[in-house]
């Protein structure tokens, strides 16, 4: 017992020695550092793909978006009111799926691209 507290009252005498050691006098200069920039968009329940260069997030309620680099965001679709962008009315599309689950909307979506290009989407349609 004795060798393990003698080792540990050495181990941390190393390392509160390697702490002082790194401490600096001069405060670093951030000012010229530059300041990041955001664009937001809003997608519940998100499934990402990658198509080329572009990231797109697809989420509950049909909500599309896209980004290249997930600091600056497009809104493509918010839901699925109207007619979507990608996939038309989809309520009117959609209607016996839809009747069916008692929903008039879409849930927690995945997404994979098959190796013909073509992509194949999941929804959930529930109440």
């Amino acid at each position: 017992m004795f060798l393990k507290k003698g080792l540990m009252v050495i181990f941390t005498g190393l390392m509160l020695a390697g702490c002082a050691s790194a401490t600096r006098e001069d405060p670093i200069d951030f000012s010229d550092l530059e300041i990041p920039t955001f664009t937001d968009a809003t997608v519940h329940d998100p499934s990402v793909i990658r198509v080329g260069d572009t990231f797109y997030v697809f989420g509950s309620h049909l909500a599309v978006a896209k980004t290249e680099d997930f600091m600056h965001w497009t809104q493509i679709a918010y839901s699925a009111e109207g007619m979507h962008p990608i996939f038309g009315n989809a309520r009117e599309k959609f209607i016996e799926t839809l009747t069916w689950a008692e929903s008039n909307t879409f849930w927690a979506p995945d997404m994979i691209q098959l190796e013909d290009g073509r992509f194949l989407f999941y929804y959930n349609a529930c109440r």
